[in-house]
């Protein structure tokens, strides 16, 4: 219900969208083969693009879920089914973003491996980390929290950038680009959030370069949470009207653009390449 309710955003503001689409092993949460038809679709629309999108989910020895981002080798399996998923639905992807924002070890080495091109897994500077027994994230102090909210409030806005081959964390010579993401759009109308939202966009149009505002949401946040426990599914039409009223409002300025990853990374190739 999210996905047709995104789809008539975009064709009725003329946006373009980059859809991270989650391709794993575990068949609960294959997308593709899930959800044949929409994903065929989507790899359809000339004026989007299509990324991969992992959860890093593994199970151990006593058969729970972890979250598994040191083990190279099982990260480029999953990596290399995902391509092959979406490959066999219309799509191969250039673009890769990795679940929960979390830190994966030699992540972008193995995407280049895999000839992706850019990566956008980077939360305005930083991934998240797991906790000890790796179920979940890492619960940061309360200065730590402080600290980002300043820092996304009053530093500089991030700006993509080619990384090392073992973190996506640190600038380098690898043939990844970064994408640093800024924040969810649907968090946009409450208070925090919103005056967050436009401090970034009065720095960016401050500045004398161009300014990429990577914005994000998941496609679930546009159904109404009630529905998921039985039954049919059905949209939220207070979400759906706050998503395209920020949509509009970000479309009418005129200093701004919307474009998908890849062409984002066409720009920066004709002026830094």
């Amino acid at each position: 219900m999210g996905t047709p309710a995104l789809e008539e955003t975009l064709d009725e503001l003329g946006i373009p969208c980059t859809w991270f689409i989650e391709a794993s092993e575990d068949p609960n949460r294959n997308t593709p083969e899930l959800f044949t038809e929409t994903v065929a679709r989507i790899a359809k629309r000339s004026r989007d693009e299509i990324g991969l999108h992992i959860h890093w989910r593994r199970r151990n020895q006593d058969d729970d879920l972890t979250y598994e981002t040191t083990d190279a080798d099982w990260v480029r399996a999953q990596l290399s089914h995902g391509v092959k998923q979406l490959c066999a639905h219309g799509a191969r992807p250039e673009s890769f973003r990795g679940g929960s924002f979390l830190h994966v070890e030699q992540l972008p080495g193995i995407l280049a491996q895999l000839s992706f091109r850019n990566d956008s897994t980077l939360l305005w500077n930083r991934c998240h980390r797991l906790n000890g027994a790796r179920s979940g994230l890492r619960r940061e102090s309360f200065w730590g929290r402080a600290a980002g909210g300043l820092r996304r409030c009053l530093g500089a806005l991030p700006k993509p950038y080619f990384t090392d081959h073992r973190s996506v964390e640190h600038s380098g010579s690898s043939s990844i680009l970064e994408f640093p993401v800024f924040y969810n759009i649907l968090d946009i109308p409450t208070a925090r959030h919103g005056w967050l939202h436009r401090s970034v966009l009065r720095r960016a149009t401050a500045s004398p370069q161009p300014v990429f505002l990577s914005l994000f949401f998941h496609i679930d946040e546009l159904t109404l949470s009630s529905s998921a426990a039985g039954g049919a599914m059905a949209r939220d039409p207070e979400a759906v009207r706050h998503f395209r009223a920020t949509l509009k409002a970000l479309r009418e300025r005129e200093d701004s653009v919307f474009v998908t990853v890849r062409e984002a990374r066409r720009l920066l190739e004709a002026e830094i390449l």
